[in-house]
């Protein structure tokens, strides 16, 4: 989806890490915001799949899950109540759409919690590195200065950056982005309706329908141990 900005045109150019990041990437930010926003959707299912697995009892899913504040306790919270609750189809649905989903939480985790920035030769993209890159930047400038004379830090370059680390996200990745959160909400959202749905014809629609989707027949695969 993204490249590594030592890639890319970006490798020569002018970085900045800024708040102002988001006005500078021509609209790229409401495809950011898309796609944290969703994932919000996600988070909701994943809590009425909680209450399904809790027989009903939504007061008591929504005060043990509320509490969770990361997507690998939320992953650990549902795999050890679904494995007290569910039957072996049900539950190997529900491993089906977790795996599917997982590869999308650690990027809206990255839009959320990461930093955004642009550069100058690559004007309709965004670029986003990990807060400790830029603060281990800073630390090694403040150390490397102190130890210059006043014209060696003339002649230093400072804004020396590993380019290799910064992610480079254009309009067409971030569209593909937005495209994969939007189906994971989807699928968690018919795994919510596929645990609450009696056995018939419903139920066996919504298990094919979610079947059709790529991503669950790749993760089928991948628990079935097939290549």
């Amino acid at each position: 989806m993204w490249q590594p900005l030592s890639k890319t045109k970006g490798t020569q150019g002018n970085i900045l890490f800024s708040h102002h990041a988001s006005s500078t990437g021509g609209g790229l930010s409401i495809l950011i915001t898309h796609v944290i926003s969703s994932w919000s959707y996600v988070e909701a299912s994943f809590g009425i799949v909680m209450a399904a697995f809790l027989k009903g009892n939504g007061k008591t899913a929504a005060a043990m899950y509320s509490t969770i504040n990361t997507f690998r306790a939320q992953e650990d919270a549902l795999k050890a109540a679904a494995s007290l609750s569910l039957n072996e189809e049900d539950h190997n649905v529900f491993l089906d759409v977790l795996l599917s989903v997982k590869p999308m939480a650690k990027v809206r985790h990255h839009f959320a919690h990461w930093l955004w920035g642009s550069c100058d030769t690559l004007p309709n993209h965004m670029l986003l590195v990990r807060p400790q890159e830029l603060w281990i930047h800073h630390a090694n400038v403040r150390a490397h200065a102190y130890q210059l004379t006043e014209d060696q830090i003339k002649n230093t370059d400072f804004e020396k950056f590993d380019r290799s680390k910064i992610q480079v996200w254009s309009a067409e990745s971030l569209s593909q982005a937005v495209m994969n959160v939007d189906l994971c909400a989807d699928l968690v959202k018919a795994l919510a309706d596929y645990l609450e749905t009696p056995p018939g014809p419903s139920r066996d629609l919504l298990y094919r329908q979610m079947y059709l989707q790529p991503l669950m027949q790749k993760a089928q695969k991948k628990r079935q141990g097939k290549s």
